[in-house]
């Protein structure tokens, strides 16, 4: 896939998952058991903050020492996201 594309893709996508309304947050995720679309959005949102944050670090650099910020529970967690997808899109860009 071309870099350009993966980008296009991921900010399609990212969208959407910002864009879940709160009352769906509950929702069950049948694909993966004992999840809720706020997991997926939490978990996404720090791997998202990591990926940022390796992409920082010097190429002999430690991604162990890489810490996501966290996600905050409940509708919070939509803003968070959207600022986490900004942090990988522009660190990508």
């Amino acid at each position: 896939m071309e870099p350009q594309r993966h980008l296009e893709i991921l900010a399609l996508e990212g969208d959407r998952m910002a864009s879940v309304s709160p009352e769906f947050l509950d929702a069950p995720i049948p694909a993966v058991p004992g999840w809720t679309v706020e997991d997926v959005v939490r978990h996404t949102g720090k791997v998202h903050q990591w990926a940022a944050g390796v992409s920082r670090l010097p190429l002999d650099g430690d991604v162990s020492s890489v810490r996501p910020e966290g996600m905050p529970k409940g509708p919070d967690c939509l803003p968070a996201y959207r600022s986490a997808l900004a942090g990988i899109t522009d660190a990508l860009t």
